[in-house]
């Protein structure tokens, strides 16, 4: 991932608003919404159709960054919205069209991009680091449904662990582009099928998806009626119901003589933009033509010359309750206006919807009131928009605020991002709109999760909202300090070198301006610390020390953790089958050693590490432990014998009888030394030692006949 810090464009900033938020709360009592300034652009120096899809969640704004390459996360560094860290995010073999939905979940720790057929899920590090961690393929064709593969991924939503996945073009009980759309529940991995009963063929069911908590919202905007009218629709279901719940099912409504409700072409589109605020839907119907005259009135009715010349406007939103009831009037855009509505956010007590303006075909974004939907008894209101946003470079036909079946607009209380992918000769933008981001009085902290191993540095990472850009942050846990790190940034980020043992380890972090004497703000998150990886070592000696049995040989190792830590423990020395043939406990540097019996004939052993509190198991590579060798006798060093003198040096001594009959019982004896042998060493030596050798030989042998000894001559 490549990490980019940019920073706002000479003559973007228009001037700066300080205000407690960007937009009312909802329930309040219809306060206009504060004015919004173009902050910032995001616009990649090599983008391709950038901000074609565009998700946000607080301070973090996804978007599509080279069209089937990647796609861009940037994250607000400071309060005034100017100062943006963008990490580029891309998949190990990104699928086709990757980047062409993206979707964040709420508290953006989750990032969802759709390609062809694929959905991959990003999982945030910390502040701005995105790694893989889950990738999803469309469903296998059922009896009911095929070819899911082909549109899958063209609609895409998240909250929490959840998400909602269209595809619209399916084959549904053998009607093409039917469609469908599916529910992921990421922290299982399970997929849920949102398929009704009773289909509307041809439909293009799950072009666009939103989620609201349990709630799923499902357009199928080429929906037809009984009288082959194409009035669109939406579905909505309610996931947390027992499976097999049907969804409620709501249409444009039919009952306005001013609206043009064609058989055929793509008709109104209504569903083509949908948003949840609270316990309201709200429904883009872009393609719809609402006229003020005679139906044929080439002026003023159903006509494409009526829409140009302004009389006839394109577009409308509505509001709808959780049982798909209408609510209010039908809002319709100002005059010149085109595909109104085909993207729409709302935030708060504030809608947004976009509009393309004829001829120029320049892309604007309208602001109003919720409120003005229930505000009046009329059946159809066009009121003045509370403001119009456009791009402070804005070009002809360059889709500020228009993506095909999603949403290029997204909002928060913080701050609006509009997507234009066809700027910049379609390189493409995502623009930034608010004052500067909400600061209140009390300082908001955000800890954020982490995880490492045991014996390895772990990184702690705590953003800071607060109007003093200066603090310090102090890290605890169970009553122990952790240590403290200054805000810079908005972030504080604390290395631990401390060993802390593998588990969960709940930290507070907890926000000062004075070196933590008086705390502002507080937060707390987990650092899971898994067990240190290890690599268990084996050799075998059949060379023993001197003393040491001929039938031992020495086994000796090591256990070592993968950051240099330290096992503790035994480790289990097994043959091949697995019996154990030794335990050997590890010292305090991981060693081990020990003797084994050497076996019948050479085996195949293994050492293996049961782990401990901190370190995972492991096992040697196989070592051979040989056969016992031949057992050969050990030396014995002869004892010294004083020599004998004879009395005659001609006359060796007679040796007793008893002598005699020793010599007789143990035949043969002639190497033995010591003991009764020692006579005849004994007149050997004398004789030799005389000159005599020759002489004492034959006399020795004659002697030895008449014993009755042969002896060869």
């Amino acid at each position: 991932m490549r990490k980019l810090l940019t920073k706002t464009r000479a003559g973007v900033i228009a001037g700066t608003v300080a205000i407690a938020a960007v937009f009312g709360a909802a329930g309040a009592a219809h306060a206009a919404p504060t004015e919004l300034t173009e902050l910032h652009q995001l616009s990649p120096s090599d983008g391709s159709r950038a901000g074609y899809s565009t998700a946000m969640s607080g301070k973090y704004i996804a978007y599509t960054d080279v069209w089937g390459a990647s796609v861009a996360v940037s994250v607000a560094t400071d309060d005034t919205l100017t100062q943006w860290e963008t990490t580029r995010v891309t998949a190990a073999n990104p699928p086709a069209a990757f980047g062409k939905r993206v979707a964040l979940n709420e508290d953006a720790t989750k990032l969802s991009v759709a390609g062809a057929g694929v959905v991959v899920q990003f999982t945030r590090n910390s502040l701005n680091d995105w790694t893989e961690s889950s990738r999803y393929t469309a469903p296998a064709d059922t009896s009911r449904v095929t070819r899911i593969a082909e549109s899958f991924g063209e609609a895409l939503a998240a909250s929490g662990d959840l998400i909602v996945v269209g595809a619209s073009n399916a084959t549904v009980d053998g009607h093409a582009n039917t469609g469908l759309a599916y529910v992921i529940d990421s922290s299982n991995g399970t997929t849920r099928e949102l398929l009704p009963t009773e289909i509307r063929p041809g439909s293009i069911t799950g072009q666009t998806v939103a989620i609201s908590g349990a709630h799923i919202a499902v357009s199928a905007v080429q929906n037809t009626d009984d009288m082959l009218r194409r009035v669109g629709g939406v579905y909505l279901w309610d996931v947390s119901a027992p499976v097999g719940t049907e969804p409620g099912f709501a249409t444009q409504p039919v009952d306005d003589a001013t609206v043009c409700l064609p058989s055929g072409g793509g008709g109104p589109a209504f569903g083509f933009a949908l948003a949840f605020q609270g316990e309201s839907l709200f429904v883009g119907s872009p393609v719809e033509a609402n006229f003020t005259g005679p139906k044929t009135d080439p002026e003023h009715g159903c006509n494409r010359s009526s829409i140009q010349s302004g009389t006839t406007t394109q577009g409308a939103l509505y509001q709808l309750d959780r049982s798909l009831t209408q609510q209010g009037a039908k809002l319709l855009p100002p005059q010149h206006s085109e595909n109104f509505g085909s993207s729409i956010a709302v935030s708060g007590e504030t809608i947004l919807a976009n509009a393309e303006v004829r001829p120029a075909a320049q892309g604007e974004v309208h602001i109003y009131t919720t409120g003005e939907f229930t505000a009046t008894t009329e059946a159809t209101i066009a009121p003045e928009p509370v403001q119009t946003l456009r791009a402070s470079d804005a070009t002809d036909r360059d889709q500020f605020g228009y993506t095909h079946y999603d949403s290029a607009i997204r909002a928060t209380a913080d701050a609006v991002a509009i997507g234009a992918p066809f700027a910049r000769s379609k390189a493409g933008s995502v623009y930034v709109f608010g004052p500067p981001m909400t600061v209140s009085s009390d300082p908001v902290v955000t800890a954020i999760d982490a995880e490492s191993s045991y014996g390895a540095q772990h990184t702690l990472t705590v953003s800071v909202t607060d109007q003093n850009s200066e603090g310090i942050v102090s890290f605890a846990s169970g009553g122990e300090d952790w240590g403290s790190a200054p805000v810079v940034n908005g972030a504080a980020e604390l290395v631990l070198d401390a060993p802390l043992t593998a588990g969960d380890h709940v930290f507070s972090a907890s926000y000062s301006e004075d070196a933590g004497v008086t705390v502002l703000a507080e937060a707390t998150a987990t650092l899971a610390i898994l067990q240190a990886e290890t690599t268990t070592t084996l050799s075998t000696d059949t060379t023993l020390s001197q003393g040491s049995p001929a039938s031992e040989a020495r086994v000796e190792g090591s256990v070592a953790g993968v950051n240099g830590t330290i096992p503790t423990g035994n480790v289990v020395i097994a043959d091949s089958a697995g019996q154990a043939l030794a335990t050997l406990p590890l010292d305090p540097a991981g060693a081990y050693a020990g003797e084994l019996p050497t076996p019948a004939q050479d085996m195949s052993i293994t050492a293996k590490f049961g782990g401990d509190v901190n370190h995972q198991e492991s096992a040697s590579q196989p070592g051979s432990l040989p056969a016992a060798p031949l057992k050969r006798p050990n030396p014995v060093t002869p004892s010294p014998t004083a020599p004998t003198t004879p009395t005659s040096p001609t006359s060796p001594a007679t040796p007793p009888a008893s002598s005699q009959t020793q010599q007789t019982a143990t035949s043969p004896r002639l190497a033995q030394t010591g003991g009764n042998g020692t006579w005849l060493l004994a007149a050997a030596g004398a004789a030799l030692l005389g000159g005599g050798g020759a002489f004492l030989g034959r006399r020795f042998i004659r002697d030895r006949k008449a014993a009755g000894r042969r002896y060869p001559e």
